[in-house]
């Protein structure tokens, strides 16, 4: 199998759990079995029904606002089971808002899945899945945590339209992983199994499961082919050069930020200077002290 290329320009490596490569395993309908064994294996982590079948499959979609005034939203994996929706998403930058965002996505998807005139029992179910690379709910140990709309004096859901999988890859890395769980067994090829495919846990694992074997070998076949990778490498300098605008715009505002707080410190320092003298001196020995006009002298009288 073909070894992890050198990433250029001191990119981050196409590893599986970047969201780039990890999209760029599930092209077309050729790998619903890989995204059923992936989404079936979150589901059934948290006692959900498992899909049957994938009537549609997109990687990386795009849902855009109807009007620029509308915030649009990017899918790294969207699945259709007749009503059903599902998005999964690989988030590696830390984000304090994630299970709004993952609200957020839910909102987008339903609106522009919904047509005018639809019966609220005939809206589709969305379950949005995101396994992020950082810590999101220090207060609990699980680092799978599937929630939803419930009341808040007993457990039962409000209703089974809307189901949040939050996956934190920081609590997974502090477990010995069980392969014979498929969730983990997917959690550890994409963290760390890919890097010795031909290691004795990887097939065992792969034995397990047909679908991440074939993920297995399209993410092989990815990072052997020049096309894909000149794409990750135009992809992840776009991320850079955009992260480096944001962090330029936000050194620019701190700057203006103390900048302002400084002149409005001068400005208050030097009025609280005038308003003592006008307690002693006249308006014309401040004047000729200070050489603020008598206008601006009598402003601040005013303020007194």
């Amino acid at each position: 199998m073909p070894q992890l290329p050198n990433a250029p320009h001191e990119l981050p490596p196409p590893t599986p759990l970047n969201n780039f490569m990890f999209a760029a395993g599930f092209q077309s309908m050729e790998s619903a079995p890989s995204a059923m064994s992936l989404i079936n294996a979150v589901l059934q982590n948290a006692a959900r029904p498992p899909l049957d079948v994938i009537d549609e499959l997109n990687c990386e979609q795009v849902l855009l606002g109807e009007s620029r005034n509308l915030r649009g939203c990017r899918l790294d994996l969207a699945v259709r089971e007749g009503n059903h929706r599902l998005d999964l998403e690989i988030q590696l930058a830390s984000l304090d808002h994630m299970a709004d965002r993952m609200i957020f996505n839910t909102s987008r998807m339903l609106s522009l899945n919904t047509a005018s005139g639809t019966r609220y029992e005939d809206l589709p179910k969305i379950t949005v899945i995101s396994i992020v690379n950082f810590l999101y709910r220090e207060s609990h140990p699980d680092y799978h945590q599937p929630f939803g709309l419930y009341y808040e004096k007993d457990p039962e859901r409000v209703t089974d339209k809307f189901d949040y999988h939050m996956i934190e890859m920081l609590k997974f890395r502090q477990l010995k992983p069980d392969i014979t769980n498929p969730l983990q067994r997917w959690l550890y090829y994409l963290d760390t199994g890919y890097k010795e495919p031909d290691s004795s846990i990887v097939k065992e694992a792969f034995l397990m499961d047909q679908g991440l074997y074939q993920f297995a070998q399209q993410y092989q076949r990815n990072i052997g082919d020049p096309r894909t990778l000149d794409a990750y490498y135009g992809y992840m300098m776009e991320c850079m050069d955009e992260q480096e605008r944001i962090d330029t715009a936000k050194s620019i505002s701190r700057a203006e930020g103390r900048a302002e707080g400084r002149a409005e410190g001068r400005a208050e320092g030097r009025a609280a200077i005038i308003r003592a003298m006008m307690k002693t001196m006249s308006v014309m020995d401040i004047s000729n002290a200070t050489g603020l006009s008598r206008a601006e002298i009598e402003m601040l009288a005013k303020e007194l």
